[in-house]
């Protein structure tokens, strides 16, 4: 199997085949809870994030840069806190 390449454009960083399983599972059993509990979307950044990817990974996976996915990561949890107060 080829190793991957870095991706300029998301940080050069190189995701892991455990990091990307983890995360393809957490982003089904979100979408899976989702559906059953009748629960609101949670972004996709914050559920790679909670299923223990990095900023650096999510980036690399959504083609998003580090910082631009932590961004995103702590405008959902602020807005899941402000929904649950």
């Amino acid at each position: 199997m080829a190793t991957p390449k870095p991706d300029p454009q998301a940080g050069g960083t190189v995701i892991g085949q455990d990091a990307a399983l983890a995360g393809i599972l957490a982003l089904l059993a979100a979408d899976r809870e989702e559906k059953i509990n009748d629960l609101p979307v949670r972004r996709t950044e914050l559920v790679l994030a909670d299923a223990g990817l990095s900023t650096a990974e999510i980036g690399s996976v959504l083609g998003k840069k580090s910082g631009t996915v932590a961004k995103a990561i702590s405008r959902a949890r602020s807005k899941s806190k402000t929904s649950e107060g």
